[in-house]
């Protein structure tokens, strides 16, 4: 139930089952589904959210599934689609793998690209749709790794994918080994 003292915005979002507290012209999201609409601040405790975008505020569980995370701190629950656009990633999972820090980029080149490391110490970067660890990229070769979209031809749309990757590439290996990691 959506409390009659919440803002405007969240009374337009299209929701189902929602549990909400407003505190301090706050929102709290305690459970149930956001499927739309913009999230601009307070906390998100459970719960799924399943598009639309996140603009501020803290997520603290439950599964983002879809839209856009744009600010705010993401502190656990799973990260399972959408674009990572801002904010601080404090923990959870990502496309199902376990991690510490996420780092994300757009416009570089056609698709979005990330980095990551998980609490072991893998680096992963993510190229559009494509999720691999570190060590997975290079055995391949990013010039190789979509030969359908982006031919390995010289062009301007292939050496932009080349460059956006080395800029990634070099953000993963920026990233601190967690202290609990066996990795040096």
């Amino acid at each position: 139930m959506i409390p009659e003292n919440a803002p405007q915005w969240l009374k337009d979002a299209t929701t189902e089952n929602a549990v909400v507290e407003i505190q301090d012209g706050w929102v709290i999201w305690l459970g149930g589904n956001f499927l739309g609409g913009n999230f601009l601040g307070g906390n998100f405790l459970g719960g799924n959210f399943l598009g639309g975008n996140f603009r501020g505020g803290n997520f603290r569980g439950g599964n983002f599934l879809g839209g856009n995370f744009l600010g705010g701190n993401f502190l656990g629950g799973n990260f399972l689609g959408g674009n990572f656009l801002g904010g601080n990633f404090l923990g959870g999972n990502f496309r199902g793998v376990q991690i510490t820090a996420l780092r994300a980029y757009a416009s570089l080149y056609r698709y979005q690209v990330g980095a990551a490391i998980t609490p072991d110490g893998v680096r992963w970067v993510r190229m559009g749709c494509l999720w691999k660890t570190l060590a997975e990229w290079e055995k391949v070769g990013i010039r190789k790794s979509n030969l359908e979209e982006f031919p390995d031809d010289g062009s301007e749309r292939c050496e932009e994918r080349v460059a956006a990757f080395e800029f990634i590439k070099a953000a993963a290996l920026r990233l601190p080994v967690p202290t609990n990691s066996n990795t040096k």
